[in-house]
């Protein structure tokens, strides 16, 4: 049956609980994420969906079983749903006019969708369901394009095109964990506020989406793919991709964004996002969280390499902190073409070392270095809150091909050592950003600094083998890398000396340079400063070694590395010198001499230092610049020994005019006349400040002679420079001098002279002076300080003395920023600036004692953050540890370790654990027992423990022993529990029961019961027969089985009464049955009586009456007792008939048989029975005589007796005296008989 459906107006509405659907929604997620959601909460396997009803368009649903389809005949149509799931066995079509059509599929229940089946249509599907959409495991959509959204769209919104979907309160997930597949160009968007995809998620050619907002509104953009901007969400997101998302020649996009500092957005992948390059389509990946509250978790798989044609595509990591993954593989690598970009895009970015990211935004030095094997990386930070785009280079990075592009908002620090090999490019932008114009902005007062320290540098950039153009750019410009010293006279702009050829280059170094060969060039005069130079140098923090140059007979004006440098009226600003050492130079000129550069104009420098000497006859040496004019020097040092014939020396520089000295110091040894200071001769003119700097070498001159400036606030008319003075202040702040300081006049611990602040009116010479000009100069000198007793002098115009002891306290430095800016060893060393040192964690090693009743002092060692670290000073310990006595876990801290200017040590406590000492329980017995099912065993002796002595522990409790296991064993070990510890030190110790006991437990007896004996006769064996029903009885619980067959023996087979019988066959088993010593029942006794034996083999013969009972007897007696038995038949059989009469079949009685042997007593002799014989009447033949008498006996009969005949005519006389018929009653019969009649007479003896 087919339903047709027509848009109408509906005024129906349904409000759904927001709380209800967020827990619902949130608790199916977790149930199907860890894989337990059960069968209850699936849908059904032929589950579809229902409730529906055409709002907008046309469409007609019809189902048949578990398949519906829905026919869609307008390009647009709009179904709300009650329900919209499909089960695992169920399919769902749509089929549309054409591939552009789409069907807005609203559900308006407040359950999920769950999407166990088979989804497919021509077009595009949106569904939209505030309360949560799953694609369960096996399912398969298969559509021209699908939008899986949280969030709702307006009809009016869908209807025209504009796909703007809004959050309106919903916090459900969409989890995929099926497969999603778009046509071609097709588009997968889910969107919401928590996506997951385990899943599969493929748009060849095409889009997918990820993204969360409060609000998102896709486009479609002229190169037929989708692009999608977000509104912050106020509410967190969460974006988790552990699947795999294919998009090849096509875009991926993960978006989120937030609003406010309380909520955060998440975006993490840690599956594969493939977006490979098809053609001249390149493949984007664009990751884009929160810049200023999003995190992205980066791991696995980013692919966007060109495998079989054309150029790498693009990949985008972009949100406040992006960290990367352990073993995250990215590529943009093109066999056949360019390899393509990443793009990482955070706020402060570190490449720390290992695989792994170490901060919460960075990447691990070895993945990086992996994905520079396969894709150029651009590194490009930007500001937020506290954060100001640093990038910050803490592991070394080695990579041989492809382009690394550092791009910081703030600085670019280069802690490590960057190795760039092969064909490989570095860029660097430092300040950078791009407000909108293609070439971007720079922030001058950012900088590349490579790591300096008081010992060199610890960061640096080396180019090994390589020199020349085109490998690396700086802020924009094209650097020539130097890897060679060149040759005296050189010109070539290729090498150091040959930088002479092109004074507007700009010059990097490579490597090292070891300038020693210099002493010989020149005919001794060695190097030939660079004059005039108005490029920039960057040793990108590398050294020169050995420069020498010796100019002092040629008057040469202006000697150093750089003769002059000047960048009066550079445009762009910037640093113009930085990150070089010139080390063990030997700079001999007349006049205005540094190591660096004799002369320094209009520029800035930064992170340069100087060691060696440098030694001139006329004015102006400094150890890195004879002079400096509008110039800023900043983070940098000398070493070198400076001498002079004549006036303004300084460490720093010999003069400074309108110039900056800051973060700054000098530890070389400063000689000369006037005007000489530790940092600079004569600091004055215009504005000119010495910030946060320090010196520490020793100062002597003649006049005007400071620890830190020889004269401040000094006025020189330029008249023949043309330039013009300006209303100034000059000043020192925060700054110190511990060197010593000897000259004759105007000698001061800080400063030797200050000019007196004064106005004047210039009174040019030249046209070139502001002729008539007022000028104001004065002089602003705090926070600064001097030690009085290294310095051996205990007066200065200005700053304060201290003692060497007050000098390491920092709470008589007023208004200095110890946490920043300087460090200071508390009672061991003087301030030192923070910037130069290395960051040395001092970790004490943890260590853990057993309690001994005695009070712990010292410590177990420590370890460096930097190996092979010497820190000064002598370890010694801090912290609640030392005097600890009682068991507890104590801060082990390390102390009185100091550096100069090498180390900023951080120190960190180790653990002093006292462990309770163990405190055995001894004095008890385990006893053995027989089983009783239990593991119960039973203690004897007394516990007792041995405490230190002094300490006041109770033992307590009651002991229990138990044994391993009830079953029956041999020195069965038995475990002791219950006894406890109490008292003041109780807490020291760790009570262990005794062990070591051990006792037997034997088997428990049981006993078959049940049965019972019957007596019997004797049958020739002991065997007793028995009855009842054979039963045991073991502990409860136990798995005892009573088999086998009872069998009961008497103990012999012999006849008697009360016999014992003794009962065997019984056994046990079960997993219980080795515990039990079976005992087969006893106490049954019974009787053997004897057995009847029969003499046989005799037969009894008739006979002719004879008065007499006895019988005649034949045959042979015999009995059969039972065999083996020993039995003899004896006697003389006798047979008696029962009487003398005649008679037939008479029974014949047998006496007179007996036994003996040894088995006679077991059987009671029967004689045979049931013998018969006859006794028949005598028959007399005619003419036979009788006589009888009284004797009682009987003649003899004579004649023939015929068994039928008559005695004949004569009647026998028979005579009877003196007896009586009842007297001879029951003797021997005796019939005569006389026809024709016949006379039974008893008891006659009749003789014949």
């Amino acid at each position: 049956m087919k339903t047709v459906y027509r848009s109408k107006n509906s005024s129906r509405s349904i409000r759904l609980s927001r709380r209800a659907t967020s827990i619902a929604v949130a608790t199916i997620a977790i149930l199907w994420r860890t894989g337990t959601l059960s069968a209850a909460n699936l849908p059904l396997s032929g589950e579809l969906p229902s409730g529906e009803h055409v709002v907008s368009g046309q469409a007609s649903v019809t189902r048949s079983g578990s398949a519906m389809e829905v026919r869609q005949t307008t390009d647009r149509a709009i179904l709300n749903w009650q329900s919209f799931n499909i089960g695992s066995k169920a399919q769902v079509d749509f089929f549309q006019p054409r591939t552009q059509s789409v069907a807005l599929n609203r559900v308006l229940s407040a359950d999920p969708s769950s999407i166990y089946g088979t989804l497919r249509a021509n077009g595009g599907v949106f569904l939209v369901n505030p309360s949560g959409i799953i694609f369960g495991k096996g399912s398969s959509v298969n559509v021209g394009s699908l939008v899986a959204s949280t969030m709702s769209i307006s009809d009016g919104n869908f209807n025209s095109g504009n796909y703007r979907f809004q959050r309106n309160g919903s916090t459900a997930s969409i989890i995929n964990q099926g497969k999603i597949q778009a046509a071609e160009g097709g588009l997968v968007a889910l969107l919401g506020t928590d996506i997951h995809n385990d899943g599969l998620i493929e748009a060849r050619l095409g889009s997918v989406i990820l993204a969360t907002g409060e609000a998102a509104t896709l486009t479609l953009s002229s190169d037929n793919l989708y692009s999608i901007a977000v509104d912050p969400s106020t509410v967190a997101t969460l974006i988790d991709n552990k699947g795999i998302i294919q998009t090849d020649g096509g875009t991926v996009l993960m978006k989120a964004s937030v609003a406010g500092d309380l909520v955060s957005s998440a975006i993490n992948t840690s599956g594969v996002v493939r977006a490979r390059s098809i053609g001249k389509k390149n493949g984007v990946i664009t990751i884009m969280g929160d810049m200023e509250h999003g995190t992205l978790q980066i791991g696995g798989v980013l692919d966007a390499s060109a495998p079989e044609s054309g150029n790498g595509g693009f990949i985008e990591t972009s949100a406040a902190k992006v960290r990367i993954a352990d073993g995250t593989s990215i590529t943009t690598a093109a066999p056949y073409g360019s390899v393509g970009t990443w793009l990482i895009d955070p706020t402060n970015f570190t490449i720390a070392d290992g695989s792994a990211a170490q901060t919460a935004s960075g990447i691990g030095a070895t993945t990086l270095q992996n994905s520079l094997a396969s894709t150029d990386v651009t590194i490009a930070t930007s500001s937020s809150g506290s954060e100001a785009g640093d990038i910050n280079v803490n592991a070394p990075v080695s990579w041989s091909s492809h382009t690394l592009s550092l791009q910081a908002k703030g600085d670019i620090d280069i802690n490590a050592v960057m190795t760039a090999s092969g064909s490989s490019i570095l860029d660097m932008k430092a300040g950078y950003s791009t407000p909108g114009n293609a070439g971007g902005t720079y922030d001058l007062t950012k900088t590349v600094k490579c790591n300096l320290t008081a010992d060199g540098f610890t960061g640096r950039v080396d180019f090994p083998g390589r020199s020349g153009n085109g490998l690396l750019t700086i802020n924009g410009d094209a650097y020539t890398l130097i890897k060679d010293l060149g040759t005296a006279g050189s010109t070539t702009a290729k090498d150091l000396q040959g930088m002479s050829g092109n004074l507007a280059g700009n010059y990097a170094l490579g490597t090292n340079i070891d300038a020693s060969s210099t002493s010989t060039w020149n005919s001794g005069k060695g190097w030939t400063p660079v004059s005039l130079f108005s490029g920039r140098f960057d040793g990108l923090g590398h050294t020169i070694t050995g420069l020498y140059s010796n100019h002092i007979s040629d008057s040469l004006t202006f000697t150093g590395l750089f003769g002059s440098i000047h960048n009066r009226w550079d445009a762009d600003g910037g640093y113009v010198l930085r990150n070089i050492g010139v080390e063990c130079a030997d700079i001999n000129g007349y006049f205005v001499n540094g190591a660096l550069a004799g002369a320094v104009f209009s520029s800035s420098v930064t992170n340069v230092y100087a060691t060696g000497s440098v030694h001139a006859t006329y004015y102006y040496t400094g150890g890195l610049f004879g002079t400096i004019e509008d110039v800023t020097v900043s983070n940098s040092f000398n070493k070198a020994n400076v001498t002079s014939s004549s006036a303004s020396n300084g460490g720093i520089a010999g003069g400074a005019t309108r110039s900056n000295i800051i973060n700054s110091f000098n530890s070389g040894n400063i000689s000369g006349t006037i005007w000489t200071g530790g940092l600079t001769g004569a600091l004055g003119e215009a504005a000119d400040n010495i910030v946060n700097s320090y010196n520490t070498g020793n100062v002597s001159g003649t006049d005007q002679v400071g620890g830190l400036v020889g004269q401040v606030g000094w006025v020189m008319w330029y008249g023949l420079y043309g330039f013009n003075v300006a209303n100034a202040t000059s000043s020192i702040t925060n700054s110190f001098n511990t060197g010593r300081v000897t000259g004759t006049t105007n000698v001061g611990g800080l400063v030797g002279l200050i000019q007196p602040s004064f106005s004047s009116t210039i009174k040019g010479h030249s046209s070139n002076h502001d002729e008539g000009k007022t000028v104001f100069i004065s002089t602003s000198i705090t926070g600064c300080y001097w030690d009085k007793t290294t310095a051996g002098i205990s007066t200065s115009p200005a700053g304060t003395g201290l003692t060497t002891v007050q000098m390491e306290a920092a709470a008589n430095f007023s208004g200095w920023d110890f946490t920043s800016t300087w460090k200071i060893y508390e009672g061991l060393s003087r301030p030192v600036l923070k910037s130069f040192q290395s960051a040395l964690t001092v970790t004490a090693t943890d260590q853990t004692i057993i309690y001994n009743h005695s009070a712990y002092s010292g410590g177990n060692g420590v370890t460096y953050s930097i190996d092979g670290a010497t820190p000064s000073g002598t370890l010694s310990w801090s912290g609640n540890s030392q005097g600890a006595i009682n068991a507890g876990t104590y801060a082990l801290t390390p102390v009185g370790l100091l550096s100069d200017q090498r180390y900023d040590i951080s120190p960190v406590s180790g653990a002093l654990t006292i462990k309770p000492a163990s405190l055995t329980v001894t004095g008890l017995t385990a006893l053995d027992k027989t089983y009783n099912a239990n593991t119960t065993a039973t203690l004897g002796g007394t516990a007792s423990i041995a405490p230190f002595s002094g300490d006041v522990v109770t033992l307590g409790g009651t002991p229990l022993g138990t044994f391993a296991d009830k079953n029956v064993g041999t020195g069965k070990a038995v475990t002791v529990t219950g006894s406890s510890i109490s008292g003041t030190d109780a807490g020291n110790y760790t009570l262990l029961q005794q062990s070591g006991l051990t006792a037997d437990i034997t088997r428990a007896s049981l006993m078959v019961t049940g049965l019972k004996v019957n007596s019997k006769i004797y049958d020739n064996n002991k065997t007793a027969t028995l009855g009842g029903t054979a039963s045991i009885s073991p502990f409860s619980g136990d798995a005892v089985i009573l088999g086998g067959t009872p069998v009961g023996t008497f103990a012999d087979k012999n006849v008697g009464t009360g016999k014992t019988i003794t009962l065997t066959g019984s056994s046990i088993s079960g997993s219980d049955a080795g515990n039990y010593a079976l005992l087969q029942q006893n106490g049954l006794t019974a009787d053997i009586t004897r057995a009847s034996l029969m003499v046989t083999g005799l037969t009894a013969n008739s006979k002719i009456y004879d008065a007499t009972t006895k019988a005649a007897l034949g045959g042979t007696a015999s009995i059969a007792p039972f065999s083996g038995d020993a039995v003899i038949l004896g006697g003389t059989p006798v047979g008696t008939f029962a009487d003398k009469n005649v008679g037939t079949g008479k029974t014949v009685t047998l006496t007179g048989s007996s036994i003996s042997g040894e088995d006679a007593g077991n059987y009671t002799l029967l004689q045979q029975s049931g013998l018969t014989a006859d006794i028949i009447y005598p028959t007399a033949n005619s003419g036979s005589s009788w006589s009888m008498s009284n004797a009682g006996s009987i003649l003899s009969m004579g004649g023939n007796v015929a068994n039928a005949g008559s005695i004949g005519s004569q009647f026998p006389q028979i005579s009877i005296p003196n007896h009586n018929e009842q007297q001879l009653l029951g003797r021997v019969p005796i019939r005569v008989i006389y026809m024709p009649f016949s006379l039974d007479i008893p008891e006659l003896s009749a003789e014949r």
